[in-house]
């Protein structure tokens, strides 16, 4: 959550991608949540239509968050080139280990096997590995982000004035100073 408020408070987009950008982390977050009570074991039909759910609106948070940085703030600030990448790079493991269970599933709606059954051996963790993979980007998104301008302190500088400003320390405090 606190990278995508963090999106919205720099790059004021506008109030219908303000919403589905909120909305799109509330509902990937809730079926995350769900799908991870659900157990395959338990609740296979469940399991697997909160797998969709919450791979599709982890999908759609990423291109929306996407889009918002490079359209609002451009392809330079630090926010958009570590959004874009970890964007990217999570949509695309993601969308790699999910080729053995596309194969089975298409198997399925077709009739016959047409396509290799890769779901065994090796390739039964494919899935797995992409789900933990993209995940473990997509939970680490704003530290990645930390750790950048952490490193690159001259990143830190969003609205390029030479000065560093209470609400760019704010932004990027690896550790924030709280309120007595």
């Amino acid at each position: 959550w606190k990278n995508t408020m963090l999106i919205n408070r720099l790059a004021k987009p506008s109030w219908f991608f303000e919403r589905v950008h909120n909305w799109s982390m509330l509902v990937f977050q809730v079926s995350y949540v769900l799908w991870g009570i659900a157990s395959d074991c338990i609740f296979p039909t469940a399991h697997a239509v909160l797998t969709v759910a919450f791979l599709g609106a982890f999908l759609a948070h990423w291109v929306i968050t996407a889009l918002i940085c490079i359209a609002c703030m451009g392809i330079a600030n630090i926010e958009s080139v570590v959004t874009t990448y970890v964007a990217c790079t999570a949509s695309g493991v993601i969308a790699l280990g999910a080729i053995p269970r596309i194969f089975l599933t298409l198997n399925d709606v077709i009739g016959i096997a047409i396509f290799p059954n890769w779901n065994r051996g090796l390739g039964s963790y494919a899935f797995w590995f992409a789900e933990a993979g993209g995940l473990t980007l997509t939970f680490g998104a704003y530290p990645i982000l930390l750790l950048a301008v952490y490193f690159f302190p001259q990143y830190r500088d969003l609205n390029h004035d030479g000065q560093y400003e209470e609400g760019e320390e704010e932004l990027f405090a690896l550790f924030p100073k709280f309120d007595n």
